[in-house]
């Protein structure tokens, strides 16, 4: 008998969903909708995407939310639009039932920009995603240029797993570097160039001090930003530095000056 009470507890509770559902879908037939509420995430401290342009997105799709209906808007596709925009990251849509739409927009956040031999340029985001140049914001992040030739729709491997891949490209030890500057406010501070050479090895370019710094291939790169960072804090005077115009961490347990 108990057993009944319960599956008959069951039907009563899938026929009430249905009959809520069935409610809710008829009554966004009667629900106009209007001009979507856009939310633009600007934690990312850049401004790839605006209301307007993914407004105007939605446009040529073919809505105008004047005339539409909840019933007619399709979530999904409305995303898959807006992903469409590059400096998009991630969308969110949904819709309350007064008939209201918001669109929840994440921005992509770029860590570095690549310029290669033919002139091409593009960023690399924090995720490691190739990522185009934007009309509407310039990122003010390092610079990659030299002898390499990379396309500019190739994505890096994530950070994580650089370490254990045998096939890791010259863009994943971009990433890789740039990565470790990204997350170092005194090196995002201090290094505003990267240059590689036609030996595939890494020259970094300061803000303070008129030396480059020979990085070398990058293999262990965070111990070599440790071991340059001690330098800089502890090692010299900011009035030295200019005494030097190279340092020199490619060599295992050391750093080499060469002075002018």
């Amino acid at each position: 008998m108990r057993k009944l009470f319960k599956i008959g507890g069951w039907i009563v509770f899938v026929a009430a969903i249905g009959v809520v559902l069935g409610f809710a879908k008829s009554h966004h037939k009667e629900v106009p909708c209007d001009i979507p509420s856009v939310v633009i995430h600007h934690d990312s401290g850049f401004d790839f995407v605006t209301e307007e342009m993914v407004l105007e997105r939605l446009r040529n799709i073919g809505y105008n939310f004047s005339g539409e209906y909840l019933c007619e808007v399709d979530l999904p596709r409305i995303e898959q639009e807006i992903e469409k925009i590059s400096g998009v990251d991630r969308v969110e849509s949904f819709v309350y039932l007064n008939g209201d739409l918001v669109i929840d927009v994440k921005q992509r956040r770029p860590i570095v920009r690549i310029i290669n031999d033919s002139g091409a340029s593009f960023y690399i985001d924090d995720e490691g995603n190739s990522m185009p140049l934007s009309d509407q914001c310039h990122a003010k992040v390092p610079v990659i240029t030299g002898c390499f030739n990379e396309p500019t729709n190739m994505n890096a491997i994530e950070a994580e797993v650089l370490d254990s891949n045998s096939q890791i490209t010259l863009l994943d030890e971009m990433f890789r570097v740039a990565s470790c500057i990204d997350e170092n406010d005194f090196w995002k501070n201090q290094i505003v160039q990267i240059y590689v050479n036609c030996d595939k090895e890494f020259e970094l370019i300061p803000r303070v001090g008129n030396q480059r710094i020979l990085f070398g291939p990058a293999r262990k790169v965070k111990d070599k930003f440790k071991k340059l960072e001690i330098f800089y804090k502890n090692g010299i005077r900011p009035e030295q530095l200019n005494l030097y115009d190279t340092l020199t961490v490619k060599y295992k347990g050391q750093i080499v000056c060469s002075k002018k």
